[in-house]
């Protein structure tokens, strides 16, 4: 008995373990990613290849337009009419016949059907007044050039005005201020040598820096807001605070940009403290963190819109070139494909010629670091007053 108890309890059949199916998943599925059908791809891919193939054969084929050119040259021959001057002229030149000399006393424009010395004389025309001969431009320049004074060392006299068609050029211009320069580092200035008339003062030739506050668009002007990165000091001590951190700037910015352009020009109008006081700025101009004049920013030149009216007005040109007949016999059909690839032709170039009349876009960020050159000295408060 006590030998059968074990034996029973050792084949006793074991409770199965639970599945790691049956355990309830923490994550659920991840989504199936949605991809284009290959099918559909390789179906658009042929049509187009088919497309672009006949295109290129249908274009590049020659046309047999041999008989209608034939029966045009024909028509036009036919249809020639010369003028009558011309079908009156002698065909050739061989039999013309030189009239003989003239005779004495025989006038030979009129024959023997002149008229009298009098009756010439009344139908001559009264003579007319002449106006005293003008000299001409070089014999005035000449006279001029006597009648003048000598311009060896006079500085008084400025320069001549330019004739009215006369137009400059970038090196006439510089040249001009070259010459506008030169003298006035000579000698001794006029005026007194003066102390600063406040000791607030921040004179011209500081920086003001800033960062903006609103983004800058070339496509229309307007306003600008800017505000003060960093505290600003009196010129002459360094120790006096003037403008705090924090101070706003308004400005205004001009959209007139041409092709080539990438900064805009701003300029700041008034100057406004956290506490309220203001003071006019009159127009200093804006620089940007390294002080070259304008902003720079990003610019968008149209490329892609360009590139589209170029490709529409050549899809405009073909698609009128193939609208013409090929039949001998349609002159209509070939006429109005003919008017159509002119007038294709021009509604495309009218199209790229709009494009490139749009002036390029330049954009500015916000928070972009800027400076003013103060241009005036200017007189403020200690901050805080």
């Amino acid at each position: 008995m006590t030998n059968e108890a074990p034996a029973s309890a050792a084949e006793a059949p074991q409770a199965p373990k639970p599945h790691a199916a049956s355990i309830t998943a923490i994550r659920a599925a991840p989504p199936k990613p949605r991809r284009l059908s290959r099918k559909t791809l390789m179906a658009g891919t042929l049509a187009l290849g088919a497309l672009i193939a006949f295109a290129l054969v249908n274009g590049l084929s020659e046309r047999d337009r041999s008989t209608s050119s034939d029966e045009d040259a024909q028509q036009s021959l036919q249809a020639a009419n010369p003028p009558e001057n011309i079908r009156e002229a002698p065909a050739n030149y061989d039999l013309t016949q030189l009239q003989p000399p003239a005779e004495d006393g025989r006038d030979y424009f009129w024959g023997d059907h002149a008229p009298s010395d009098a009756a010439l004389a009344d139908s001559e025309p009264a003579p007319t007044p002449q106006a005293p001969a003008q000299p001409s431009p070089l014999e005035a320049e000449a006279d001029a050039a006597r009648i003048s004074s000598i311009l060896f060392g006079e500085r008084g006299s400025g320069a001549r005005a330019p004739a009215n068609n006369q137009t400059f050029t970038d090196s006439d211009r510089r040249s001009a201020f070259l010459n506008g320069q030169r003298g006035r580092d000579d000698g001794v200035l006029d005026a007194a040598y003066a102390p600063p008339r406040s000791p607030y003062t921040i004179q011209a030739g500081s920086t003001i820096s800033a960062a903006l506050v609103t983004a800058l668009n070339s496509d229309q002007p307007g306003r600008v807001i800017a505000q003060v990165s960093e505290n600003v000091f009196d010129s002459v001590t360094g120790e006096t605070l003037l403008i705090p951190q924090g101070a706003r700037l308004i400005g205004a910015y001009d959209a007139d940009t041409a092709y080539g352009e990438r900064r805009l020009l701003v300029v700041w109008n008034r100057l406004i403290m956290p506490n309220g006081w203001s003071i006019p700025l009159r127009g200093m101009p804006g620089a940007d963190a390294t002080g070259s004049a304008g902003l720079g920013g990003d610019v968008d030149a149209h490329i892609g819109r360009i590139a589209v009216a170029s490709l529409l007005s050549a899809v405009l040109g073909v698609a009128a070139n193939e609208s013409e007949g090929d039949d001998g016999d349609a002159r209509l059909s070939q006429s109005i494909g003919d008017a159509a690839a002119q007038q294709a032709a021009q509604t495309g170039s009218r199209i790229v010629d709009r494009e490139l009349n749009v002036r390029p876009t330049l954009r500015i960020r916000a928070g972009a670091r800027l400076r003013v050159l103060v241009s005036q000295d200017i007189l403020l408060r200690p901050y805080p007053p």
